[in-house]
């Protein structure tokens, strides 16, 4: 089984096996906005995804490491390996006509959307983890592994 299949099939296991269990409603509720399914989206181009792949496969190392440290209660692990993802080099979006020609063009606008969400969660979860409130720390690791199992579900492919 490819590594990026195996990781998704882990970060939604992690979503749904950590988040906190809620009490039934009364009524039946509609999902939230955030819940609905990601819509189908332009994909990636082959040379986009060459130069993604590694970077991929560090998200998907630094999620495991982030996982046993939550499990270990290593906070500054947590603080350190999501601050690392929060601030590595992004793609950047292209700005004008002048960036036409640019590989970054043809990345959907979706994919900025979903970089950027990326690094504000994991910086949520070093802030997490920096505080002295456990109880922000598994709300803030779901969130993250949510913004990859998003990603992955509109871009990810079997190769």
């Amino acid at each position: 089984m490819p590594t990026l299949f195996r990781f998704s099939l882990v970060a939604l296991t992690l979503c749904a096996a950590c988040g906190a269990p809620q009490p039934p409603a009364e009524e039946p509720v509609a999902p939230p906005a955030a819940a609905a399914p990601a819509p189908l989206l332009p994909t990636l181009q082959d040379e986009v995804r060459t130069l993604l792949r590694p970077r991929m496969a560090r998200h998907g190392k630094d999620l495991a490491d982030l996982w046993g440290a939550m499990r270990a209660d290593d906070r500054p692990a947590v603080a350190r390996i999501a601050r690392q993802v929060a601030e590595e080099p992004r793609l950047a979006r292209p700005l004008g006509e002048a960036a036409d020609d640019t590989l970054n063009a043809t990345v959907p606008p979706a994919f900025f959307e979903f970089q950027d969400a990326l690094a504000a969660r994991a910086a949520a979860l070093a802030e997490a983890a920096e505080s002295d409130d456990g109880a922000r720390l598994a709300p803030a690791f779901n969130a993250l592994a949510d913004a990859c199992a998003r990603c992955h579900a509109s871009y990810f492919r079997v190769e």
